[in-house]
């Protein structure tokens, strides 16, 4: 079941039931277990992978330290510690002990996430393991009694389906709500959001946009430092025009060759901004900017200044003219 902000808070079966509890930044902070509270999550920043595990006592159960390279180290005061070794997919396949001693069974997967054989991997406290992308610490939830379910950022993602269980929370995105990448191999959606697939553009394009991104940025921070919302207003307007031209060049970087069909890229028309998108110059942390690339909006301030600037000149002439009467 989910909430009203169509967050995942619950799945239900004949045998079992799981619960989370979320907080204000929609992570985990805790788990129950056919109405027990089995575990509690805490973070040490802003990420939504937990550092600490603790019980309902708040005593301490585990501690998850991510290592250089993709490992996983967890430390429990009650077990020998665990090292989650990983492959070049981002996923987690072995786990050693602090001798350097295989324990459990090594772990590999298909493209969308279905275990290949046994699967032993026990690198997080009860049924909530890092295997498939496992790097980025998404957890599997595999109680028994239910289906397991990967907890991928805003979405549950089931990988015998390859299917996301909730709608897309970004409107207008890919054709089918629940739809996870077309090319897993390749690509990922460990946010639920898509804010990480790649877009439409060729790498040497994409290159392009990134510069034209940055010089964009550049260009108009100098033009905060203008004294009159006139100078602003015409500055920005200038850092745009230099924007679009770019993206003009940008675009003679196409390939020869036709890129994938849709089915995981985000596409939107240059002219129109979806809904929910928050108006803003480009920048990468945009939730929709890395893959939809549209033509920049400019910041409520900047319209500000815009609106201003074209009201003196279009005032100009009235002025002129009273003045003469």
């Amino acid at each position: 079941s989910f909430d009203g902000a169509n967050r995942h808070l619950k799945t239900v079966s004949s045998t079992a039931t799981v619960e989370y509890t979320r907080d204000a930044a929609d992570r985990i902070v805790a788990r129950k277990v056919n109405g027990t509270v089995v575990s509690k999550q805490a973070y040490t920043g802003a990420g939504d992978t937990s550092d600490l595990v603790l019980d309902n006592a708040g005593n301490l159960k585990e501690i998850s330290i991510g290592l250089v390279g993709g490992g996983l180290y967890t430390w429990r005061p009650s077990t020998a510690e665990v090292w989650s070794h990983g492959n070049t997919h981002g996923d987690l396949v072995l786990t050693t002990n602090n001798t350097g001693t295989q324990t459990g069974t090594i772990g590999s997967y298909d493209p969308f996430g279905n275990p290949l054989g046994a699967t032993s991997i026990d690198n997080a406290d009860g049924d909530l393991d890092y295997g498939w992308h496992g790097q980025a610490r998404r957890p599997l939830e595999h109680q028994t009694g239910l289906q397991p379910t990967i907890e991928m950022g805003a979405r549950p993602y089931q990988t015998t389906l390859g299917r996301f269980l909730a709608v897309d929370p970004i409107e207008g995105g890919t054709p089918n709500d629940y739809l996870y990448v077309a090319d897993p191999n390749n690509t990922s959606d460990l946010s639920g959001t898509a804010k990480n697939r790649p877009c439409q553009y060729s790498p040497a394009e994409q290159a392009c946009r990134a510069q034209a991104e940055a010089a964009y940025g550049t260009c108009s921070k100098s033009c905060s430092r203008r004294r009159t919302d006139k100078a602003k207003a015409l500055c920005y307007g200038d850092c745009m025009r230099k924007y679009s031209r770019s993206l003009a060049r940008c675009s003679d970087k196409k390939p020869a060759s036709p890129l994938p069909a849709p089915g995981y890229e985000r596409t939107w028309s240059t002219t129109t901004v979806p809904s929910g998108y928050s108006p803003g110059v480009p920048v990468s942390s945009s939730p929709l900017w890395a893959n939809s690339h549209p033509v920049p909006i400019l910041s409520q301030p900047h319209a500000n200044w815009l609106i201003t600037a074209i009201v003196v000149v279009l005032a100009l002439p009235l002025v002129a003219v009273a003045a003469a009467s």
